[in-house]
């Protein structure tokens, strides 16, 4: 199973009056904590930021490179969680793809081979090899 953990560089704008992002954050139209402005600083922050999270919402909306450790390896994909979820479908049905066709090569081959050993060579009596 798969762990995706995000990893990403936001672009904050260089200001004296930095928003610290240790801190709570609130909409100032409404004064209530919301997940869009968290969401939306995150976005404008500069700096490499490690999160981990189970919802993709949120990932998606955020990263812009994914970390995922998958069969005990450390693997990283520059993009969006769609986008990375995506690219793993493609890579599963390329993979499905190669093995029908190794499948079908090996079936070939398989026949083939049982063609060839059920011809009856010259020193065979045709009479003794029919079936009654």
């Amino acid at each position: 199973m798969a762990i995706p953990i995000s990893i990403f560089t936001l672009n904050f704008p260089r200001t004296e009056n930095r928003v610290n992002p240790k801190i709570a954050f609130k909409n100032p139209k409404t004064g209530s904590n919301s997940l869009e402005v968290v969401e939306e600083v995150l976005r404008e922050y500069e700096h490499t930021l490690l999160f981990v999270s189970h919802d993709r919402r949120f990932i998606n909306s955020v990263a812009n490179q994914i970390m995922i450790i998958e069969d005990c390896k450390l693997k990283t994909f520059k993009g969006s969680y769609d986008e990375y979820m995506t690219s793993k479908t493609e890579v599963k049905d390329r993979k499905k793809e190669q093995i029908k066709e190794e499948i079908l090569r090996l079936e070939i081959r398989l026949t083939e081979v049982i063609s060839k050993i059920s011809m009856p060579s010259k020193k065979d009596d045709p009479k003794l090899l029919e079936v009654q």
